[in-house]
């Protein structure tokens, strides 16, 4: 599918779970023209992917963004990480601001 034939028609375009296109919300009565033209993570670029498939796919990010940040959270919960910081910072107080 080549630019031309995409853009024949006024479209939309949403780039995988970009937060800039599910901006306004719609329930300020915001739509986005035309056809939705879906560019998905790995760069295929689809042609109304519909509902299901972009609520499922957002779902999915959205589990996975928790996944990482739990993980990140958890990990800077380590005692160790407190200690080695806290004694560097006794030793070079001067690094501390």
């Amino acid at each position: 599918m080549t630019l031309p034939t995409i853009i024949d028609v006024p479209i939309s375009v949403m780039h995988n779970e970009d937060l800039v296109t599910r901006i306004p919300p719609r329930e300020s009565a915001y739509d986005h023209v035309g056809e939705i033209i879906y560019i998905d993570e790995s760069g295929r670029i689809q042609r109304d992917i519909g509902y299901w498939y972009r609520f499922l796919n957002f779902v999915t990010n959205a589990l996975e963004d928790l996944k990482k940040a739990l993980q990140t959270t958890v990990k800077d919960h380590s005692m160790t990480l407190y200690c080695g910081h806290l004694e560097r910072a006794a030793k070079n107080p001067d690094r501390v601001v």
